[in-house]
């Protein structure tokens, strides 16, 4: 998985807004946006509070656990991984960087129309 922490409630509200209609249900296709699989907040969580408060205590101010995580399955790879691992600088791969840019375009374009 992948944790996506969060120091400011606002920036955590918007992003579960962003994330999911107002039933709850995800605004997106998991085959355009990473769902999310669970959220978390110190406020309303005694059990992150708690974890929040230990991780405190045991590094110094600069390394608080923010109070708001929302939680992702990780893909295979990043993008970056997955470009060098294809060679896709070599010439040979023009059409190959095409097709994941229009890929990205497509994903971008689905957002924006959904979001």
């Amino acid at each position: 998985v992948v944790m996506k922490f969060i120091d400011k409630e606002e920036h955590f509200v918007n992003e579960m807004q962003a994330r999911r209609k107002d039933g709850g249900s995800p605004r997106f296709s998991a085959e355009f946006v990473v769902p999310d699989l669970d959220s978390y907040r110190a406020d309303r969580d005694a059990g992150y509070a708690e974890a929040c408060r230990r991780w405190k205590l045991q590094g110094d101010e600069a390394n608080l656990l923010p109070a708001y995580c929302v939680v992702m399955e990780r893909g295979e790879r990043s993008l970056l991984e997955a470009m060098n691992a294809e060679n896709l600088s070599s010439k040979t791969k023009d059409l190959q960087r095409r097709e994941i840019l229009f890929t990205l375009c497509n994903i971008f374009s689905y957002v924006h129309d959904t979001g």
